[in-house]
């Protein structure tokens, strides 16, 4: 799965290119489903690579699920490079 860089209110935002239905947030991070990878395997991955994120670890959601917190247009761009080279 890729994730594409859109504008939204002014700012850069991550959605996948295929959109299903969201999580909405009106606040600095968002929920993200990286199913079917493990979310902490990923964060670990991540972690790597200088970036953190927080894999949720609830079973009501489901082991794919992390937050993500938005962040500069360029660490953003850097956030999605390395996703694209992770899964």
């Amino acid at each position: 799965m890729e994730w594409l860089l859109v504008p939204y209110r002014g700012r850069q935002a991550l959605r996948r290119p295929d959109p299903e239905p969201g999580y909405p947030t009106e606040t600095y991070f968002f929920l993200a489903d990286f199913a079917p990878h493990d979310a902490t395997r990923l964060a670990e991955r991540l972690c790597e690579q200088q970036i953190l994120v927080k894999p949720l670890d609830d079973r009501r959601l489901g082991p794919g699920f992390m937050r993500v917190t938005t962040a500069r247009p360029d660490d953003n761009r850097r956030f999605v490079q390395t996703l694209r080279t992770l899964l």
